[in-house]
């Protein structure tokens, strides 16, 4: 159908196509909707079938039950993982602060440096954060982005908005007093130099401090390499094992006979 509204251009490229298409039966209507909705229902339960198959399939635990899936137990996880956990003179558990590098050692050396690492390197950086804090307050109240809309946050807090304004001015405000520029700077530059020296000081009394975890945990702790002695310069046409084992035995029992 092409409407027109001057009875001339009917049937020309200008008018104006109108489509027209008469309602669906509402009965046709109520079975494309079920069908839709029984087909996502559908596609929904299909892939939780495929879930369930993998999961039967890719469970480790399916030889404890002779290939039989079993629906986990959310309550024996936890209980599983209560029974787990390492437990301090095998009874309580280990405390979240106040337990130490030392303690931690006897699960191995490593585990007990690491969360040592952790500790100390979480001290040393909130006390760098809290050295750094005069130097940004000083940083924001800089009057060289102070006229400017186009800076955000970030770097008015850094160096450069320290420096001369739009008027020439050389000042910063702080706590609503105004402070010289220059001596700003000088400030600024002290800060981060005292910060410079706390990090190098720390990462060189990190060393001391896991040499001396080290030893302890060492003494506290037994494993292999206590009960290991390395031989070396055996002799090359020393390859029977039992030969070797017969020496070491003969010797260790009687030295004077070497």
């Amino acid at each position: 159908v092409a409407l027109s509204f001057n009875n001339l251009d009917i049937g020309t490229p200008t008018a104006m196509p109108y489509y027209y298409t008469s309602p669906e039966p509402l009965i046709l209507v109520v079975v494309k909707y079920v069908s839709g909705i029984f087909g996502g229902l559908l596609f929904l339960g299909l892939c939780q079938a495929a879930r369930q198959h993998w999961i039967r399939t890719h469970a480790r635990y399916l030889h404890d039950t002779d290939g039989d899936w079993v629906k986990p137990s959310f309550r024996k996880a936890l209980q599983h993982q209560d029974a787990m956990c390492p437990r301090k003179y095998g009874s309580q558990l280990y405390p979240l602060w106040t337990t130490t590098a030392e303690e931690l050692g006897q699960f191995g050396i490593g585990l007990g440096l690491y969360f040592q690492f952790l500790k100390y390197m979480a001290v040393l950086f909130s006390l760098m954060s809290i050295l750094s804090a005069p130097m940004l307050i000083m940083n924001r109240g800089g009057r060289a982005y102070l006229f400017r809309t186009d800076v955000g946050a970030l770097p008015r807090s850094m160096a450069g908005s320290i420096g001369v304004d739009e008027a020439d001015t050389a000042y910063i405000t702080v706590a609503g007093s105004n402070l010289d520029s220059s001596i700003a700077a000088l400030c600024i530059c002290c800060i981060d130099v005292v910060i410079t020296c706390v990090f190098v000081y720390a990462t060189l009394r990190l060393q001391h401090i896991q040499d001396r975890v080290v030893k302890v945990i060492g003494m506290d702790t037994v494993d292999a390499s206590d009960y290991t002695v390395l031989v070396e310069d055996i002799p090359p046409d020393a390859t029977d094992p039992d030969e070797i084992k017969f020496f070491f035995e003969r010797c260790a029992l009687n030295p004077d006979e070497i």
